[in-house]
């Protein structure tokens, strides 16, 4: 046998105490691993052949007696060998190499994007998309298609219509400071992946713009997402501006796609010059410099903006916060999802919105004519019934004399209580 050949029986794993650590324990588990798996042992004269290096080169790796480490070349080819999983390659890669380097996108298994597509719709009433590497959509929720119908277009891609769309300049509060903003996550893409063909186009695309060739040529900061941001946008759906924050995920299965899901706070509008919805330095995101926080206030939501953190034990809990006189909408309910429950309170002028997640329901409140302009015209009785039901509600909360202070169907004492994880109790004859 040559030097440093070293033979590991299959399943012999048992027999390297405290050798199955860094590096060097790792390889000589994943060859005893693949000698199991193909049934025969793999030699270290094969692994050595593999990485095109000596024996007793690759011995003293495996030995952990050298600090030598493999080239990205090296490494697929010895993972080939060794019939490593996508996790134990990504291992190999940053052991040796310090970093992953960029891969071309993956097709997602049919399994993954069964699993993130449920989590978008979960996000329910919350716009949520996913995006690839250059910010092509992926898919989307039924909130970003109702707040943003761009994204239902063939070839429907995030910067071309932030950059490029003449709506996205009126949706955009001070659109320059958002432009300034996507392109420095461009200039942070390309810095990784400036030989990625359909990110050279896409720069391409969006600088034949005048404006943001403008920006382009004078701005040289990087940024790497937008996560965390608050700004304002004028969204046509709601016909009212919202104070949006963007959160921003990086699934693990596609690491170089972004998951975005897009909440809202409002509050009291003192301030609201210097002051973000959430009490942080308005705009800071706009500034190289992070901005500084300041402490944030008891904020709340108008009615027509839903309150994602109160949730209910039961569907039937939560229909009872519609009060009495509460009316179960059955059927628009079923547009919406097989998991909502929707119930509108005449009293309040609101509609009580339950999504089912993790075995509770979220709640959340919306004005009944917001509710109103989501839905189609009805092409059958049991909806436009209730559509008839919404409409006269909307009606009667338009007559009502100017000032009048609007009741809540969901109290601050049921907020506090539903938060600290109590279910309340449901009234008889409550819906």
């Amino acid at each position: 046998m040559q030097h440093g050949a070293d033979p590991i029986p299959p399943g012999d794993l048992d027999s390297m105490p405290g050798q199955v650590m860094g590096f060097a324990g790792l390889l000589k588990a994943w060859r005893a691993s693949a000698s199991a798996r193909r049934g025969r042992t793999i030699t270290q004269k094969e692994a050595a052949a593999a990485i095109k290096r000596s024996v007793r080169s690759y011995g003293a790796i495996e030995r952990g007696a050298t600090a030598t480490r493999l080239t990205s070349e090296q490494c697929e080819a010895l993972a080939e060998l060794l019939m490593l999983s996508r996790d134990e390659r990504r291992a190999l890669m940053l052991h040796s190499l310090g970093t992953l380097p960029e891969t071309a996108p993956r097709r997602p298994d049919p399994r993954v994007k069964k699993a993130l597509q449920l989590f978008i719709d979960q996000q329910m009433p919350s716009p949520a998309y996913l995006s690839d590497g250059t910010w092509s959509i992926l898919a989307y929720n039924h909130g970003m298609a109702e707040w943003w119908p761009w994204v239902t277009g063939p070839d429907a891609n995030l910067m071309r219509w932030a950059l490029l769309s003449p709506e996205a300049r009126v949706q955009y509060s001070d659109w320059e400071k958002h432009a300034e903003v996507y392109v420095r996550l461009l200039k942070f893409a390309l810095a990784s992946r400036s030989g990625d063909k359909a990110l050279l186009r896409l720069i391409s695309d969006v600088c034949a713009d005048p404006d943001v060739d403008r920006i382009w040529k004078t701005h040289y900061d990087l940024g790497a997402d937008r996560d965390g941001h608050v700004f304002h946008m004028n969204v046509p759906a709601l016909g009212e501006t919202v104070e949006v924050v963007s959160h921003v995920l990086f699934p693990a299965s596609l690491p170089e796609c972004r998951l975005v899901v897009i909440t809202w706070v409002e509050g009291d509008e003192s301030n609201s010059h210097s002051l973000d919805a959430l009490g942080g330095v308005r705009d800071s995101w706009a500034e190289r410099a992070s901005g500084v926080r300041h402490d944030s206030r008891d904020w709340t939501r108008p009615a027509e903006i839903p309150r994602r953190s109160v949730s209910c034990c039961t569907p039937d809990e939560a229909a009872a916060l519609a009060g009495d006189g509460g009316i179960h909408l059955p059927a628009l309910s079923k547009h919406v999802g097989p998991d909502v429950r929707l119930t509108l309170s005449p009293s309040s002028g609101s509609v009580i919105w339950a999504t089912q997640e993790c075995g509770r329901w979220a709640v959340a409140e919306f004005d009944a004519s917001a509710v109103l302009s989501h839905f189609p015209l009805a092409q059958d009785p049991d909806t436009t019934t209730e559509l008839d039901a919404l409409t006269r509600t909307t009606l009667a909360c338009s007559h009502r004399p100017a000032g009048t202070k609007r009741s809540r169907a969901v109290s601050r004492g049921q907020i506090r209580a539903m938060r600290a994880g109590e279910c309340p109790p449901v009234a008889a004859g409550r819906v």
